[in-house]
């Protein structure tokens, strides 16, 4: 396994985007790409979560807050292509399959859409919750 440590979202993209060009040559759906298995990325300031990165990364909030609310309504909806139409070119049949979608929603047969998945992310049970 490979691990990418840094303390703002900057480095760690910068790490993440060198490792990747040495990364497996593929080419799916026809876009040549690299693919790098078994990383570990681990952002140590949570707050820095926000990547800046001009002139080759820039933010857009209105496709931030949308892209949350898409993956949180666990919907395969075609109205996220509204905020980025550049998703278009990842989607199979309009569908975004990869990190996106069914995959993040039901991660080994599971829904992350539960009640349970969220309890999970917490670091101690609240009390009087099971």
């Amino acid at each position: 396994m490979t691990s990418l440590t840094a303390d703002g979202m900057a480095e760690l993209f910068s790490g993440a985007v060198t490792l990747a060009k040495s990364g497996e040559k593929i080419s799916p759906r026809g876009m040549a790409t690299h693919a790098v298995r078994d990383v570990h990325l681990l952002l140590t300031q949570p707050r820095a979560r926000l990547l800046y990165a001009p002139p080759a990364r820039i933010v857009n909030p209105a496709f931030a807050v949308a892209e949350t609310v898409w993956h949180l309504s666990g919907s395969d909806a075609p109205w996220i292509f509204d905020y980025n139409d550049r998703l278009r070119q990842f989607a199979d049949d309009g569908i975004l399959l990869g990190a996106y979608g069914p995959r993040m929603r039901n991660w080994a047969g599971r829904s992350t859409n539960s009640p349970a998945s969220w309890r999970s992310f917490r670091p101690t049970p609240t009390p009087g919750e099971p």
